[in-house]
């Protein structure tokens, strides 16, 4: 039981940080997507390099 519970969470974060950028990009409106995409692969490829686990990312 515990094993779906820690991957509801997951699934649930994973969602969560989709959700919150998707709100910030219509907020700001002004803001490309893209750039923003961009952004985020390169700091995810930095972190990933620095051997940081992905619960770790979902934390930032």
């Amino acid at each position: 039981m515990e094993d779906s519970e820690g991957s509801n969470n997951s699934d649930y974060g994973e969602n969560n940080i989709g959700h919150e950028l998707q709100s910030l990009i219509e907020e700001l409106g002004f803001i490309d997507p893209l750039a923003v995409m961009t952004i985020l692969i390169l700091i995810i490829k930095y972190l990933l390099k620095r051997n940081y686990h992905y619960k770790k990312l979902l934390m930032l």
